[in-house]
């Protein structure tokens, strides 16, 4: 389906619908993270996804310290771990990136 969408807008210049949401969602990415997502095949979709959930749903932990956030989101078999602060200018930057093949029972953080 995402190779649809990209062959779709990119290769073609054909629009398939009204923009997701979470395409608007400005990431910078922390070349450690970066790596650890190629390296486990994360897309950039997939945490744009996590970070518009946790600021639609304020469901993230924050650490009081370094004011990084932590959210997580399941959206298929695989569960999608994002550590994460805003830089300011209305985008984030990711820190850290990973992903489980696990269900989260009772919710998530």
């Amino acid at each position: 389906m995402r190779l649809r969408e990209a062959l779709l807008r990119g290769l073609w210049a054909e629009a398939s619908g009204p923009r997701p949401a979470h395409e608007a969602v400005a990431l910078s990415i922390a070349p450690e993270a970066a790596r650890a997502m190629e390296d486990r095949r994360i897309l950039v979709t997939d945490l744009q996804k996590v970070v518009l959930h946790a600021r639609d749903t304020g469901r993230a932990l924050v650490n009081a310290a370094t004011g990084r956030h932590l959210a997580s989101l399941q959206p298929g078999p695989v569960t999608y771990w994002v550590e994460y602060e805003p830089d300011g200018a209305g985008g984030f930057v990711v820190h850290k990136a990973w992903s489980h093949r696990m269900q989260i029972m009772g919710g998530q953080p």
